[in-house]
């Protein structure tokens, strides 16, 4: 009575449906900490930091680029609540990074997704950028964690 017959179709139907939910788990759980906040820095400086996010975003710093002009080439961090980096695998996660005023200001990621880019100044005024962690490819894959809004101001350029 304990004995399984391993050749009969049921028996190969139950160990491929076992096999099959090793190998696809239903948890979806993410093996890294949450970042809470994003650091922008133009090489070792610090440029901006934005801790927290929505109304309780508290931003320190400030971007400014004349129009026409653009950034130093920055580097984005997603940081913990302590304000240290959170390392993020560059081959399964990159950044989003959307202007509220595209005629105002955008930015230019160095390589699609990169942690790099610089700003461009388009016309005089102030938008924002709103940075997004981005968890698999560029065009299947869906944003992570919380989304970190930075005013920029872009200046006339000087007569």
């Amino acid at each position: 009575m304990n004995n399984i017959n391993w050749r009969s179709p049921l028996a190969g139907v139950l160990l491929a449906t076992l096999v099959v939910a090793c190998e696809n788990p239903v948890s979806h759980e993410e093996d890294h900490a949450e970042p809470e906040g994003v650091l922008i820095r133009a090489g070792a400086a610090e440029v901006a930091r934005i801790e927290g996010s929505g109304e309780a975003a508290v931003v320190t710093g400030a971007l400014s680029v004349t129009a026409g002009g653009e950034s130093p080439v920055l580097t984005v961090s997603f940081i913990d609540h302590d304000g240290h980096d959170v390392a993020f695998d560059p081959h399964e996660y990159g950044l989003d990074v959307q202007s509220a005023d595209s005629a105002t200001a955008i930015w230019q990621g160095s390589v699609a997704g990169s942690f790099t880019g610089r700003v461009s100044g388009l016309s005089e005024g102030v938008t924002t950028l709103t940075f997004q962690l981005h968890h698999g490819a560029a065009d299947s894959g869906h944003a992570d964690g919380d989304p970190y809004v930075l005013p920029v101001t872009v200046t006339a350029i000087a007569p």
